[in-house]
């Protein structure tokens, strides 16, 4: 994995959950099949940015509309291992962090 930090980010919040976050992002990135992770964290206004990207098969169009939803899956791939539960508990955490 290759982090990138622009400027100084300041970011407070529940430790737990941030690490929450970060865990459910790459482990999902990882059991989707990517073999190079690339995270990016950076500031736009008052806000901290983090951008994930992986090389992994990516997400088609259609699932994107509900990756985030508790247990939704991808239908159009063969089973893998986990829960399904990675994206709805990173967007909770970061839903969480808004201000």
């Amino acid at each position: 994995m290759a982090l990138t930090v622009e400027g100084e980010v300041d970011v407070q919040g529940d430790h737990a959950q941030l690490v929450r976050l970060l865990s459910a992002l790459l482990e999902n990135a990882v059991l989707a099949g990517a073999k190079a992770t690339r995270a990016r964290i950076h500031t736009e206004g008052a806000d901290a940015v983090l951008t994930l990207e992986d090389d992994g098969p990516g997400v088609p169009e259609a699932p994107i509309k509900t990756l985030f939803n508790l247990v939704s899956g991808r239908p159009d791939t063969p089973p893998r291992p986990g829960t399904g539960l990675g994206p709805a508990i990173a967007r909770g955490a970061a839903e969480r962090h808004r201000r």
